[in-house]
């Protein structure tokens, strides 16, 4: 409780704009070893958190959409 966040925060964080890409966001995560990176607005105003439970949930989309692809495909081929 008495422990000032200056003690313990960041100095200097890495932030992303709005329009950054999440594959850009995970390799700029993955490059200085942190699991969450603020979003920032032009204005300077932090507007939220990326995190990489984030890009986990939205890969996992695409990986279940690519699979039922392949299945599809193989069902074709296979008919």
């Amino acid at each position: 409780e008495s422990t000032p966040v200056r003690e313990i925060m960041t100095h200097n964080p890495h932030f992303v704009a709005p329009g950054t890409t999440v594959s850009d966001a995970v390799l700029i995560m993955q490059r200085h070893n942190f699991r969450h990176l603020p979003i920032v607005s032009p204005e300077a105003k932090i507007l939220g958190v990326f995190s990489l439970r984030d890009a986990m949930a939205r890969e996992l989309v695409q990986a279940e959409q690519m699979a039922d692809l392949i299945d599809q495909q193989l069902t074709n081929v296979l008919s």
